[in-house]
């Protein structure tokens, strides 16, 4: 059932920014700096252990796209997320994220 997001409790929308995107308020879609984090962590183990995906980026792959792995798909999702970033709003990001979580 849909939560609108003033009804959505803020320590639950705090507990998911800082778990998934703790940049989340001040980025356009990516960022670009958790990104280097994590390639440099799975370059190091020597596979993929963490991942830099924004909330939009997620949200662009859980409402659009599969979950498969591949260059192809994160591209789609690259530009699924530019165009989720120019229409909506942080806050309506946040709701339809957190309404399929």
């Amino acid at each position: 059932q849909w939560v609108d997001y003033s009804r959505i409790s803020i320590h639950i929308k705090r507990a998911v920014i800082a778990a998934e995107d703790g940049k989340f308020l001040e980025h356009h879609g990516f960022d670009w700096d958790g990104m280097k984090k994590a390639l440099k962590k799975n370059q190091r183990r020597g596979k993929r252990a963490a991942g830099g995906s924004t909330i939009s980026q997620q949200l662009a792959k859980n409402l659009f796209l599969s979950p498969s792995k591949s260059y192809i798909r994160k591209a789609q999702e690259a530009v699924i997320t530019l165009m989720i970033e120019t229409c909506w709003s942080k806050q309506r990001i946040l709701e339809v994220y957190l309404n399929m979580a």
